[in-house]
């Protein structure tokens, strides 16, 4: 017969399997430095604007971080472009699109689009540039052109949703909106026949 090893069991405390103790009220309520909420977190070490002192400017795009938020100033880009402590990092979105992690895309479709392609292209760089007054991480990754279609590839889902909808408003036609289960993607289908 093989016999179990059960652990000493401390005062107070029932073994509940062989091996583990149920602790007691004031173990359970009182945790010790050891066991506190604070250890099982470490301290933060990733390089996001979160974890970063001092002003961070992009070089691509030209985007400023004060350490929590993005912004766009050209003329503050120059001040801090000279000075030796200001970090020079990609920001999120250019990260993204150097890694190809785009969250919406919009495909523009319709025998009307073919006659007025270069009118909707400059409607939808317009309205990036309108986006980006109030997010400087919604950006137009890619425009391609296949199959008699347009696909553009935004970084963020609301920029895709609001060249959507933006469409069908000015230009009228027809505007679908699929959001992918458990997932941090919208696509965004317009088309218009005319």
């Amino acid at each position: 017969m093989r016999r179990v090893h059960t652990p000493t069991v401390k005062p107070s405390t029932r073994p509940i399997l062989p091996g583990r103790v149920e602790p007691t009220w004031r173990q359970a309520q009182w945790p010790t430095e050891a066991d506190s909420v604070k250890s099982n977190f470490p301290t933060r070490t990733s390089e996001g604007p979160g974890a970063a002192q001092g002003k961070i400017i992009c070089p691509l795009c030209h985007a400023i971080s004060d350490g929590k938020h993005w912004l766009l100033d050209e003329s503050l880009y120059q001040q801090l472009r000279t000075d030796p402590n200001v970090r020079v990092q990609l920001c999120p979105a250019d990260e993204r699109i150097r890694r190809q992690m785009f969250d919406g895309e919009v495909v523009l479709r319709g025998s009307w689009l073919h006659g007025h392609r270069d009118e909707v292209l400059n409607w939808v760089r317009n309205e990036e540039r309108r986006a980006r007054d109030s997010n400087p991480m919604a950006r137009l990754a890619s425009v391609l052109e296949k199959d008699g279609q347009i696909h553009i590839l935004t970084t963020s889902q609301a920029l895709a949703r609001r060249i959507g909808s933006g469409l069908k408003r000015a230009f009228k036609g027809r505007s679908t909106v699929q959001r992918l289960p458990y997932e941090t993607f919208t696509r965004v289908k317009w088309s218009r026949d005319d």
